[in-house]
């Protein structure tokens, strides 16, 4: 039992002294199998400081000033112009579509609504003879534009 304990503590100094390329897999599972039922172990492992080098030796090549400028200018043309943004100009719009809003209402209500073809009263219109019924009221009316045209309602008494 010992001899395990010996072992894993081996295991232990070896990643903390940046080795852990050098451990086998069967190590790595053994050290993780201990570690998911020794409290012990899995602290010692959680206060290890994390390896500079990555795991394989394998490390991603940093990209150069050049290509970092050619990102950002893709991103600066992909945003479009600066000026023309529409958020910018949003309150502005709105205000002015309001202010249209508004004057055409005024102008609406402020109008007097003009008839297509006017009707008045008569009166400069003669009317020889109206033969009328009874229970029916004449009424002269003149209307048109530009050529007077006499028109006579004969309106009945309602019973």
């Amino acid at each position: 039992m010992a001899n395990t304990n010996d072992d894993i503590h081996a295991m232990l100094d070896t990643i903390a002294a940046g080795g852990l390329d050098s451990l086998s897999p069967e190590q790595v599972a053994r050290l993780e199998a201990t570690a998911s039922y020794n409290s012990a172990v899995a602290g010692r492992l959680a206060r290890l400081p994390a390896t500079a080098e990555p795991v394989g030796g394998l490390s991603p090549e940093l990209p150069s000033e050049a290509h970092w400028d050619q990102v950002w200018q893709r991103i600066a043309a992909a945003r479009g112009p600066t000026v023309l943004r529409l958020a910018r100009w949003r309150p502005f719009l709105a205000a002015a579509a309001v202010l249209v809003m508004m004057v055409g209402l005024w102008g609406i209500t402020q109008r007097p609504a003009a008839a297509a073809w006017p009707v008045e009263w008569a009166q400069a219109i003669e009317v020889d003879a109206l033969e009328a019924g009874d229970d029916a009221t004449p009424c002269v009316l003149a209307a048109g534009v530009d050529d007077e045209i006499a028109l006579i309602w004969m309106f009945e008494k309602e019973s």
